[in-house]
């Protein structure tokens, strides 16, 4: 009886990783937010890379960043920051987009993107995230070099 128990558990866990790396882990189920006022862009992208950082410039480690299609908020693909706040978005098609970064008490940050591989701008992102709070967002813009993302501890 021990063993059947013992592969059953051992069957749903691994079941449960699979499912989770299909879905692109804790962020397969971000979902689109728009709290922009303004509405700027699209920043123009070869690849949809870059780093999140909080307002001192401090890396943010698992902010959730998704992609969606720009008209209807389809998710398209997301990714989760790494411990130095970096995140990559691989094997996105050319076209419109809308980026959204979310991280549980922060405000959401969205920008419209425009994705050209062939393109030679190899700016990474910059996502800024800021404490939600009245008139607050968090929001992207455009890099030279990841230099512009210090690592502080």
């Amino acid at each position: 009886m021990r063993t059947v128990l013992t592969i059953a558990i051992s069957l749903l866990v691994i079941g449960l990783v699979c499912v989770g790396q299909q879905t692109g882990g804790l962020c397969g189920n971000v979902t689109y937010e728009n709290r922009n006022q303004v509405d700027c862009g699209p920043l123009q992208v070869a690849t949809i890379s870059g780093a999140a950082t909080d307002i001192q410039g401090v890396a943010v480690p698992n902010v959730c960043v998704g992609v969606f299609t720009e008209t209807d908020h389809k998710f398209i693909a997301a990714a989760q920051t790494d411990d130095s706040g970096r995140f990559e978005l691989k094997n996105v098609p050319d076209g419109n987009y809308r980026l959204v970064a979310k991280y549980e008490v922060f405000a959401p940050a969205n920008a419209r993107i425009h994705v050209n591989r062939h393109s030679r701008s190899k700016k990474p992102l910059a996502s800024h995230i800021r404490l939600a709070g009245i008139d607050t967002t968090s929001y992207f813009e455009s890099k030279e070099r990841y230099d512009y993302f210090p690592v502080r501890q």
